[in-house]
């Protein structure tokens, strides 16, 4: 299994923290650490290294780690919600196409009623299945670098 290692250079401690509230992560070291995971293979386990040249108590460490954790523990319940809510609803548009491919054979003589049924059975399925196959999957291929970054090994190194 290969490693994506993942440098931050903390020249201050304030610009881990979001400048808004102290128990959150800044937006740009979010940014930075999921956008250092593009390009990667999906199922790297991910390191983490914090280099600062300031002094960090264990205390202040595992706040950070903790920090990190939550952000990311977070997106991805958002994430997965999001997610759970796009299947639920290409289901019911999956099953509103067998419907209206349904409604056109049993209308089959009235010809422009039934036409409309027919391109619209068919669009309602076509449209569901290609969400599912394509947006479900960049879904969870976000979750799945998300959870990576839940997951990593954080190291915390004092430069001199």
């Amino acid at each position: 299994m290969h490693t994506t290692t993942i440098d931050v250079k903390l020249r201050k401690k304030d610009e881990f923290y979001s400048q808004y509230n102290d128990g959150k992560l800044s937006k740009d070291l979010a940014k930075y650490l999921k956008q250092e995971c593009y390009g990667e293979d999906v199922n790297n386990k991910i390191v983490i290294n914090i280099y600062h040249k300031f002094s960090l108590t264990k205390k202040e460490k595992d706040s950070m780690i903790d920090i990190i954790r939550h952000n990311y523990g977070m997106l991805i319940q958002d994430e997965e919600y999001y997610l759970f809510r796009n299947q639920a609803m290409e289901i019911i548009l999956f099953g509103g196409g067998i419907l209206f491919l349904f409604i056109y054979y049993l209308f089959k003589r009235i010809e422009v009623f039934s036409e409309i049924m027919l391109i619209l059975g068919w669009l309602a399925i076509w449209e569901s299945t290609y969400s599912f196959i394509f947006n479900g999957l960049s879904l969870k291929i976000k979750i799945k670098r998300l959870k990576e970054i839940t997951k990593a090994k954080i190291n915390f190194i004092q430069e001199k």
